[in-house]
């Protein structure tokens, strides 16, 4: 009788141990994983900081056009390019050989390396600049103009001079975005495209041709989706989309699409959507333009200067001290300066 006494104990005690070994915390490694930042870059002044347009070259240099003229930022810096007018700036185009074309109210600029030319055929505004190997477009409020290997002459305006954007979709196939309608211009053909079955809005700011090579339209009220010039789709905050008013249209490094909104910046996979706004992530809410550099960073025109959203490895352990040392800066005042809580080690992603 001891002996199964003795027996049933045993196993008992052996069942306490196999229940507390399964039911123990396993520590799982900190492994590193992307964090997103922002770092804001404001200009100096209310007309700078009234940013445009923006585009990074090949070098990491980033350029911004503004209300109070060209500028570029290096080392942090941003400096003026005195070479180009101080007045305001509307449209940026970086060619295939580097060369970036400025838009602006006095007429169309080239800016190679540190020689600027400012194109004598072209002397009024140019709000829109296009191009695709072997030829460009400038398009402003009252005239158009096309370049062919070089070549700059003036070509006969079919289309509403209040234009927002414009982009090639073949080596004749232009695409033109105004705010009453889009245009579609092959050789001497000029198609019209108004609301009803052709668009949600006529109110149109932007265009894109993504990988797919459909055709995304960015309008005051949503976005319209074109494949072979037929209207296939159309977007608005129905299907997620967290703000009507879109600015801007930016193909991703990572195949997401980027919109610039009224609302900030909004990311789209095709099934999710994510945003970005208020002063966590951008100088300004209202998104004019986006660009990324070769790191993958997004680099954002808003009307209160240029904002990069960022991304670092970190594990949980230096979020954690991110935030630790945010809280003991700004809510634990006094016992800092009484020297009782001493600062972590810094770690700002």
């Amino acid at each position: 009788m001891k002996k199964i006494s003795f027996t049933i104990v045993l196993s008992t005690v052996f069942a306490i141990f196999a229940a507390i070994n399964a039911n123990a915390v396993v520590p799982v490694k900190d492994v590193p994983f992307a964090q997103e930042y922002h770092e804001p870059y404001p200009l100096t002044g209310a007309e700078a900081n009234d940013v445009r347009a923006i585009t990074v070259d090949a070098t990491g240099k980033v350029w911004a056009a503004t209300k109070g003229g060209l500028f570029v930022l290096q080392d942090g810096v941003w400096r003026r390019n005195e070479q180009v007018t101080d007045g305001p700036l509307y449209d940026l185009y970086l060619d295939d050989a580097g060369v970036l074309w400025v838009g602006a109210w006095d007429g169309l600029y080239r800016v190679a390396q540190d020689q600027v030319d400012k194109i004598a055929q072209i002397n009024t505004a140019v709000s829109v600049i296009a191009g695709r190997p072997g030829r460009m477009v400038a398009l402003g409020p009252d005239k158009a103009w096309q370049c062919d290997d070089g070549k700059w002459k003036s070509i006969k305006r079919q289309w509403s001079g209040n234009i927002r954007d414009a982009v090639f979709a073949g080596k004749d196939d232009l695409w033109i975005a105004t705010g009453i309608g889009l245009y579609r211009k092959q050789g001497r053909q000029v198609q019209c495209y108004y609301q009803d079955d052709a668009l949600y809005s006529s109110e149109l700011t932007s265009l894109l041709i993504r990988p797919d090579n459909r055709l995304w339209i960015g309008e005051f009220g949503g976005m319209d989706v074109y494949e072979n010039g037929v209207r296939i789709n159309t977007i608005n905050q129905d299907d997620g989309l967290p703000n009507f008013d879109v600015h801007a249209l930016a193909n991703g490094p990572d195949g997401r699409l980027w919109i610039g909104t009224a609302l900030g910046v909004v990311r789209y996979d095709g099934r999710n959507w994510s945003l970005r706004h208020s002063k966590r992530w951008l100088l300004s809410d209202d998104v004019r333009d986006i660009a990324f550099d070769q790191n993958g960073a997004a680099w954002i025109a808003t009307a209160a200067g240029v904002s990069a959203i960022k991304s670092r490895m970190m594990t949980l352990q230096d979020k954690a001290e991110y935030y630790l040392e945010i809280c003991q800066k700004r809510h634990i005042r006094d016992a800092l300066v009484r020297g009782e809580m001493p600062l972590p080690r810094s770690r700002r992603p």
